[in-house]
This record gives C-alpha cells, structure tokens and sequence, in this order.
C-alpha cells in the first residue's frame, strides 16, 4: 500500500511511503475471546473461567448479560 500525506497543518508534509502487510490466521486467546464483540454469551464465560475462577456478578458485568 503507498502512503501520501495529504495535509500538513504543524508539520513539515513527508515523502510518500510504503507500507506492507502480513496476514495469518490464528485462534484467539481466552483473553481476545472475552473482548471480541460478536462471541456468544456462552463463548464469553467459558473463556473467562478458563482465564481465571470468576463470581456470577462478575461475569455479568463482564457480557451484560443478565
């Protein structure tokens, strides 16, 4: 991908650049599971007990669930 600077406000505009990327598939962590969005409740407190022992309050204002 190339990048352009296109305003300059406080700053000197710099030369365009490149940038690359790398993509990999990977599974999430217990800890990346507990704060993905569109994870199912159920998903969301089995990842957090495996992380660490979690009350019933705790869990609940972990998801929103009730």
């Amino acid at each position: 991908m190339r990048v352009r600077q296109t305003k300059a406000n406080f700053a000197p505009k710099i030369k365009p650049f490149g940038v690359s990327f790398t993509f990999e598939a990977r599974t999430l962590t217990d800890i990346e599971m507990m704060e993905e969005e569109r994870v199912p409740v159920r998903e969301v407190i089995l990842a957090a007990l495996l992380v660490e022992s979690r009350t019933v309050p705790e869990l609940v204002g972990l998801t929103g669930a009730s």
